[in-house]
């Protein structure tokens, strides 16, 4: 007869907070039964990523990211806000006959589930809101009067983009937009880099590769350096 306990605790876009003990019947060396019991809480994680543009407009967009990373990466970058929904239940279920023992590999395994997603939510009526790690009520992130508009910055002479934070995919590409440069340089003549190609890529045009789940920064050059503009670009893992 032998013992054998786990535990683990997860955050990603799930979550866990489980302990498990396992107890099986040996004959000769060979696990002939055994019955195993979980117990604990585990949830889900919803992350929505809010956009803001000039004019103070958000536009919001479901994102397949932790919420600790999210949160740092809206740190980062202006004009970026997320909130994090957590549905979250008790755990408690029994397993007998696992395949790894002569009964399991005769088909008399079974499961049950006591406590589940179905029958025992941690927080009974509603998922919790988070905004900042913060629980609320409700999603309190609306359009605002977030900056002046563009077209009233004085921008000559400055490289001015389209918009300074993206997201793309693993595998897919976007365009870095330019929407005005200082007078006499050539679009032709940029430099792009950025600051971790192995999570983002980008070609001499301004095309941008996601490469790797995580972020990084472009960063967009006259052929002098003497002046530049950024886009902070996050990359979400591809379904």
């Amino acid at each position: 007869r032998s013992c054998e306990k786990d535990g683990n605790a997860v955050l990603r876009a799930d979550a866990a907070l489980t302990a498990g003990v396992r107890t099986a019947l040996c004959l000769f060396g060979n696990e002939m039964m055994d019955a195993a019991v979980e117990t604990g809480v585990k949830g889900v994680f919803s992350t929505t990523v809010h956009r803001y543009d000039e004019n103070g407009k958000v536009t919001s967009s479901r994102e397949d990211l932790s919420p600790d990373f999210a949160e740092e990466f809206a740190r980062s970058v202006p004009g970026l806000q997320v909130c994090t929904d957590l549905n979250a239940w008790w755990v408690l279920n029994l397993r007998v006959n696992s395949r790894k023992t002569a009964a399991g590999k005769l088909g008399l395994s079974a499961r049950c589930d006591i406590l589940s997603q179905k029958n025992a939510p941690l927080f009974p009526g509603m998922p919790v809101h988070l905004e900042h790690f913060q629980a609320v009520s409700a999603c309190t992130i609306k359009d605002a009067v977030y900056m002046k508009r563009m077209d009233e910055l004085e921008t000559k002479g400055l490289i001015v983009l389209e918009t300074y934070s993206t997201a793309v995919k693993e595998g897919e590409t976007a365009m870095i937009r330019i929407l005005s440069l200082p007078e006499g340089t050539e679009r032709t003549g940029l430099i792009y880099e950025s600051s971790d190609p192995g999570i983002v890529s980008v070609s001499p045009d301004g095309t941008i590769t996601g490469n790797h789940y995580g972020a990084a920064i472009i960063t967009v050059m006259t052929h002098d350096k003497s002046e530049r503009a950024s886009c902070h670009v996050m990359v979400t893992r591809s379904e």
